[in-house]
């Protein structure tokens, strides 16, 4: 890792109940390397406020945006507070970052952004993260200076998972079950999926149930979990993914950036896709064989999502399998490697 001397970097990510927190939580990530390196981080984000509040519990610059509006005056604030404070970098994560917002945020400043699609006409960043193993089949129209990084290399994990964990020894049959539908869990699935474990295998499992900050059901979770508290624990807003993930035998996941939090820990995963950017990003999960893609939310009732799931908890050979090819793929240090290429970038 280099050493910043004290240079800043501004993150620019939001969060809300559509697009999740995941983009949010990358940036807090590089954010994390950055300050450890020495340099100083600011956010200019609009999110719920318990994201917001955990965002400002590391002591960075926090500057709260009503709401996501890329208009040119949400252009202008960003530009003022990069200005205001001298930051050398802007950071962006977010599908509703086009072109022309990535640019005006670049004039006199380096620019990182985070994708995952290459769906632009035009990626004016100085340097280019797509963290996913279907990024080397994409094109990207770059900036003839620009840098592309791609591969869960540069997997941006936060602080928790650069520890070297112990590993489990996978049990004969899994019972450990963590189910974690990503920071907003758009298509109730959180709910669909406990209901249907309840109903069909009330028995199979000790079920800890993730629910991010993002999603509005938690009231409605917390009091479902209460019927079954042998059985369910529900955790909201988990301030320490990997110490969870640590004690699961199997996981139950949505396919964004959660996959490559399970990687790190070896934890073997079904994967779901509830979100349209998904199937690509789940692509490569079923080109290199890592994990069990599921298919689409829409297309799975909850009696296949409990059959899937017994299956895997039953199959030892296919889990200790995943387990080894998950940390093997993910080490937990692509933030800081980004964070590597940023201080080395003319």
């Amino acid at each position: 890792m280099p050493r910043l001397a004290g240079d800043r970097l501004l993150l620019r990510a939001d969060a809300d109940e559509r697009i999740g927190s995941g983009h949010l939580m990358r940036l807090v990530a590089l954010g994390q390397a950055w300050h450890d390196a020495g340099g100083q981080v600011i956010v200019a984000a609009s999110a719920p406020a318990i994201l917001l509040n955990r965002i400002g519990a590391e002591g960075w610059e926090l500057h709260r945006l009503s709401e996501i509006d890329l208009d040119g005056a949400d252009l202008q604030q960003v530009r003022r507070v990069a200005d205001d404070v001298g930051a050398s970098w802007i950071a962006i994560d977010g599908p509703h970052f086009d072109a022309s917002y990535v640019a005006g945020l670049g004039r006199g400043v380096k620019t990182l952004q985070v994708d995952d699609l290459a769906h632009l006409a035009d990626y004016p960043a100085s340097i280019v993260v797509n963290q996913n193993l279907h990024a080397s089949t994409l094109s990207y129209p770059l900036g003839r200076s620009s840098r592309l990084l791609t591969g869960p290399t540069y997997a941006l994990l936060r602080r928790e998972f650069r520890i070297e964990w112990p590993r489990r020894a996978a049990p004969e049959v899994a019972r450990r079950l963590l189910v974690t539908y990503g920071g907003a869990d758009p298509r109730r699935l959180t709910r669909r999926t406990l209901e249907a474990l309840s109903r069909s295998a009330p028995d199979a499992f000790r079920v800890t149930a993730v629910v991010g900050g993002a999603n509005p059901d938690h009231s409605t979770l917390r009091a479902l979990a209460g019927n079954e508290r042998d059985r369910i624990e529900l955790r909201h807003n988990v301030s320490n993914m990997a110490a969870l993930l640590a004690q699961a035998d199997l996981a139950l996941s949505s396919g964004g950036s959660t996959v490559w939090e399970l990687a790190r820990m070896g934890v073997p995963s079904l994967v779901i896709e509830t979100a349209a950017a998904e199937p690509e990003l789940v692509s490569g999960l079923v080109a290199t064989g890592l994990f069990r893609p599921l298919g689409a939310a829409d297309d799975l009732t909850g009696e296949v999502i409990v059959e899937a799931l017994l299956d895997a908890a039953a199959d030892r050979p296919w889990r200790a399998r995943m387990t080894e090819m998950g940390s093997t793929i993910v080490d937990g240090h692509g933030a800081e490697r980004v964070v590597t290429a940023m201080a080395g970038f003319a």
